[in-house]
């Protein structure tokens, strides 16, 4: 899959500085599926290497002004500063102090990473150099999968169970649903883009696709189902008359059904999370705890526009309203937040929050590059995604979003604005 990205090419075109630089943006993309933890700790090494090749560079009177920010640019990574700061300013009207205090910190790395994109001259970045980042990301999700399908196979052996949800990966489903589907949409590109010509190339990519279409079906995320099956159907419209590829496109979703269908079989049909609810909802069963959560969300946002409650009292206010509004003990306890990042920022900051955040996810559409396709598919999933779960809240979905939005902004050399 790598054969079409000549990695020592790609390093032996960068000084020292440049190499250690690029080298923690790999690391942080490699540590995000991994752990939030350690995303933190990679931004940190990230800012580290950015700050000394800032210094050097002032120091040996070669820097110059970043070159590779279009306006758009300037103005997206300046939006990501202010919705932090948005956030900082909510506390002023917060009763809760400690918990906005906690809030405010996690959001920190909207305000880093943007200023380290800007002062940092990423005029070396390739179109590859960005697709070593997604590509070391997606590997890094299926060695994840393959780990834990190895522990459920062998818990299938040994207890005649197969785990499944969060049983099977206790990560958060919504979250490995934002992470698995972007890898899926990147795949998709290099499978038009590089396989042709190569059987093996071919090969590889679609197996990869089907480990993670397979990773989204176990661990039943109803966010990553519709996501999948709404990509799925986006990659098939695009093969067949778009690129006029009929026969890839059969194979693909071919390929894709194999999969699923044999992750289903596994499964109990108790299990199956997306059709249940669908079900239920024909049946006019109204007491699926997204229904309670979003009309407690609604409810509240509307008691307190056009400011919101400020970012500290956002739980304390819904779970005054969730003890008027339901009688199940669980969802009380549970103290759920919107589950939805336009509520949950609507409710925190108001109007102007949320003209910010809609922003943030609106600009990609107008920034002119020629590769641009990679910070369409990634806005177009958070987003997607960001209607399902409060997905700014919590750092596994903080660390993604501020990398790859940052990253994929940058103008590549093979990817500069079209006049």
């Amino acid at each position: 899959m790598l054969k079409s990205l000549n990695i020592k090419r790609l390093f032996s075109s960068l000084d020292g500085y440049q190499k250690a630089e690029y080298m923690t943006l790999l690391l942080w993309a490699v540590a995000i599926p991994l752990s939030w933890k350690l995303a933190l700790k990679a931004l940190a090494l990230f800012a580290l290497a950015t700050i000394i090749r800032f210094c050097h560079e002032k120091i040996r009177k070669t820097y110059s002004r970043p070159a590779h920010h279009s306006r758009l640019n300037t103005i997206a990574y300046l939006l990501s500063i202010g919705f932090f700061a948005i956030y900082l300013i909510s506390i002023a009207y917060s009763s809760n102090t400690t918990e906005a205090w906690s809030n405010v910190n996690k959001k920190m790395a909207f305000a880093i990473a943007p200023v380290l994109f800007l002062v940092s001259n990423l005029y070396y970045l390739t179109r590859d150099h960005i697709r070593l980042v997604l590509h070391l990301f997606s590997a890094t999700l299926i060695v994840r999968f393959l780990f834990f399908l190895i522990r459920a196979l062998n818990c299938l052996i040994t207890r005649s169970a197969f785990p499944l949800d969060e049983f099977f990966d206790p990560l958060h489903h919504t979250y490995l649903a934002l992470y698995t589907l972007l890898a899926l949409a990147f795949l998709y590109t290099e499978l038009v883009d590089y396989a042709r010509g190569s059987r093996r190339t071919l090969l590889a990519v679609l197996g990869m696709m089907v480990l993670l279409v397979a990773y989204i079906i176990i661990t039943q995320s109803r966010t990553g189902l519709v996501g999948l099956i709404l990509l799925i159907g986006g990659i098939l419209i695009h093969l067949v008359f778009v690129q006029k590829r009929i026969w890839l496109g059969i194979i693909t979703i071919a390929a894709i059904i194999i999969g699923a269908g044999g992750v289903y079989i596994l499964q109990p049909d108790t299990s199956h999370r997306l059709t249940n609810t669908i079900k239920g909802l024909a049946q006019g069963n109204s007491s699926d705890d997204r229904l309670v959560i979003t009309q407690t969300a609604l409810q509240t946002i509307g008691e307190n526009l056009p400011w919101g409650v400020g970012v500290g009292d956002r739980i304390d206010e819904l779970q005054v309203r969730f003890k008027q509004n339901t009688s199940d003990q669980a969802i009380i306890d549970r103290h759920f937040n919107p589950h939805n990042q336009f509520l949950d920022t609507l409710l925190s900051t108001g109007v102007i929050g949320l003209l910010v955040l809609l922003s943030l996810v609106a600009i990609p559409f107008f920034v002119k590059k020629r590769d641009n396709v990679y910070l369409l598919l990634f806005i177009s999933i958070t987003a997607f995604c960001a209607l399902f779960e409060s997905i700014l809240e919590r750092q596994m979905g903080i660390q993604f979003f501020c990398l790859f939005y940052c990253l994929l902004l940058v103008d590549t050399k093979e990817g500069t604005p079209i006049d």
